[in-house]
């Protein structure tokens, strides 16, 4: 967690916390990434760009390829599938559903 406030610079990492994955966790996750065409999509989505929101960014590694997607507020999208999937299932992070999405995140 940086001490930024939103919609300006990140500011300074005030909290960073770090747990292990258990391996039903990992493979979950890394099937979730590809069902989600994680290593396919664009590295940056220049249509929805702006100064209000969050930023939100990824960052993977395969076989020595390496991959970043960056997004504005991602709604209704791969990218915002996968994010969830983690701040949900894998941090246990409560964010309530927003009543527009439908999406789904299950977890081992």
């Amino acid at each position: 967690m940086t001490s930024g406030a939103g919609g300006y610079e990140p500011g300074q990492l005030v909290l960073s916390d770090t747990s292990t994955l258990t391996r039903e966790q990992t493979s979950w996750f890394l099937g979730n990434n590809e069902e989600n065409k994680f290593r396919d999509m664009a590295r940056v989505d220049k249509s929805r760009m702006g100064t209000d929101g969050a930023e939100w960014i990824f960052e993977g590694e395969k076989n020595g390829s390496y991959h970043i997607l960056n997004r504005w507020s991602p709604d209704d999208e791969p990218v915002r599938v996968i994010g969830l999937a983690m701040l949900r299932s894998l941090a246990k992070v409560k964010i309530p559903p927003k009543k527009r999405t439908k999406i789904t995140c299950l977890g081992p």
